[in-house]
Formats: structure tokens, sequence, C-alpha cells
């Protein structure tokens, strides 16, 4: 309500740069007891809601977790267990580009209670390269039967067993083996498909995994082949999926059963978007590079509302909605705009 300072703790002492990144680039996680902190040093840390710290790991104990940009993926909370994709090549000197492989690869699962290993599977892949590299997050899905954990990166999808992380399908979506794929924007589920897409703002497609004839590109509910999102994660929204292509600064509106493109609109006054676009109550949230924040009712096609430059260069947080407020994190300031 205020903005003031309830509790301020400093958690790791590490430092030194990452390339258009920080060490905090995972986002917390809540429930009623804890918030979930995961850095990108790998370290993980529980604390309660007064500041005070519950429990620690340090995820570097089970094996590397660094990828060129740093690690980024915001851990799965779900029921009672928290969920980390580690997808990432070796990246180190002793090692040519050509010549990494799978062993830096898996799926971590730790009870949320006490931060205890609940699983540690590896997910193998044939990638090339950077292509081992993703930087998405773990969402659930539900196939009519039960929960599965969805994981995407080192060019595939795959669906996991969320107690023991046995993988039950995958889908691949590099079949040329581009060698410099690495992924930045989470699935996104929408009812019985899951859209993904493909790096570096190529196509993007839609695919039903209890389908088992659609498990590579060739073989999809539908593919929109023309340039989409590179880093945000598209953003589902009563029935429709609003995907925003960040380099060339536009918004489009899809239909997620058909992959028919409703409209497609351009951001003003910004720069590059990072950022993930955040709706509610019929409007979208979107931050340029350089702080400018531009609010769109999304209604009846795009409408500018606003655009408000915050300022605070290199801006890449996705604003959160709550209450009726709009809290977003420049560089430099957190603001709160209220109705």
């Amino acid at each position: 309500n205020s903005g003031e300072v309830v509790w301020n703790k400093q958690l790791d002492d590490s430092s030194g740069p990452i390339p258009r990144n920080t060490w905090a680039s995972c986002s917390p996680v809540a429930d009623e007891n804890n918030v979930y902190f995961a850095f990108g040093t790998g370290l993980v840390i529980a604390m309660d809601h007064d500041g005070n710290e519950v429990w620690r790991r340090d995820l570097t104990e089970l094996g590397r977790i660094g990828l060129q940009f740093g690690y980024a993926s915001t851990p799965l909370l779900l029921e009672g267990k928290l969920y980390f994709p580690i997808l990432c090549g070796q990246w180190r000197t002793d090692v040519q580009f050509d010549d990494y492989h799978d062993g830096d690869s898996y799926l971590l699962c730790l009870n949320a209670e006490n931060g205890e290993t609940v699983f540690h599977h590896h997910r193998p892949s044939d990638a090339i390269g950077e292509s081992y590299d993703s930087y998405t997050s773990a969402v659930p899905y539900h196939n009519g039967e039960g929960m599965e954990i969805i994981v995407q990166g080192g060019d595939y999808t795959t669906g996991h067993d969320p107690n023991t992380g046995e993988e039950l399908w995958r889908f691949a979506d590099n079949l040329d083996k581009q060698r410099n794929w690495r992924l930045i924007p989470t699935p996104v589920v929408m009812d019985d498909l899951i859209f993904n897409a493909q790096p570096r703002g190529s196509l993007a497609y839609a695919f039903n995994p209890k389908n088992p004839d659609q498990r590579d590109i060739n073989s999809t509910e539908w593919l929109f082949d023309s340039r989409t999102t590179d880093v945000p994660t598209p953003s589902l929204y009563k029935g429709k999926l609003y995907v925003v292509n960040g380099v060339q600064k536009t918004v489009s509106c899809f239909d997620p059963k058909t992959g028919e493109v409703a409209w497609e609109a351009d951001v003003p006054d910004t720069r590059r978007i990072w950022a993930s676009p955040a709706i509610a109550d019929d409007k979208i949230v979107l931050m340029g590079e350089r702080g400018s924040v531009v609010l769109a009712s999304i209604a009846d096609g795009f409408k500018v509302l606003s655009v408000t430059p915050l300022g605070g260069r290199n801006s890449k947080s996705t604003a959160a909605l709550t209450d009726g407020k709009v809290v977003i994190r420049t560089t430099d300031k957190l603001y709160c705009f209220g109705s």
C-alpha cells in the first residue's frame, strides 16, 4: 500500500558481471508459509514472510547450472514441491562449442518445506552448442488424468511425471539442428494444447501432447511461419493468446486453437521489449528497455491508453498486477500505480 520496506536481508554476496542479466533474474515464488528465492549462483533460499531464513540449498552441489547469460529459470511451485529445469551446455574454455553435451541438463525437484531433494532426473538431449541452453521455466499441464511437468529446451519439449521426473513424451522442434538456438520464452498451456516459440523469433506453433502423431515440428496442431517472440513469454487471457515481438516492437493477438491472427499492432514510444506482457481488466501492460510503460486496451483490438516514461535504461522486468494496482520495477526504482 505504501512501498515502505518491511524487511531487507542480504542473502548472498556473490558479484561479477553477467552479460544482459543479473544474479537475481529468477522471480521469487510464494505460498502461505514461505517465499522462495533462486539465484544465478545456484543458491535457493526459503524465507518466511517476516524475513527469517527457513532453509537454503546450493544447487551446484548437484552439478553446474551455469549458462552463457546466467541461470534465469523461475522455479515452479506446485503441491508443496519446487521444480527447477537446468538445461545447459558447458560454456567452459576447455570444451569446444561443438563438443558440448547433455551432462549438465536435468530436471530437479525439491521439497518446499525443507529443501530436500525429491528427485534429480537427467534429461537427455542431442542438441549442438548453444542450443542446449534454456532460460525457460517449467509449467504444469493436466493431461485429463493427472498432472505433468512441461520442460522446453535443448531442441525438445518434454513431459515429466511430477513425482519422479520420469520422461513421459518428447516433441522435437529443431530438426535442422541449428547450433545457436538458446531458448528464452516459457511454454504456454492452452487447454489440451501447448504453445511454443522456436528460438530467436522463429516459428511459433501449438501441439497436443496427448496426440502421439504430434511429436515434431512437422506435425503440429498449427504453425505460424512469421517472426514472433525471442524473449517475452506470451500471455493467455480470456481465450486469446498475446505474443510480443520485442525486437520489432509489436504485439499480436492469436486464436490459440487455430493460430489465426486476430490483430497485430505496433507498440509506441519504446525501445526493444524484454519484459513479458501482463494482462488484466482487458488491458495489457508492456515495458520497454528504457523504462517506458505502455498501457493499452485489448477489449476490441489494440488501443493505447497511456505511455509513461519512467527512465531506468535496460529495464526488463514484467509488471506485477494485484488488487487493482500495477507494480513496476525499473533498474533503479519500484513504482506502484493504482486505478
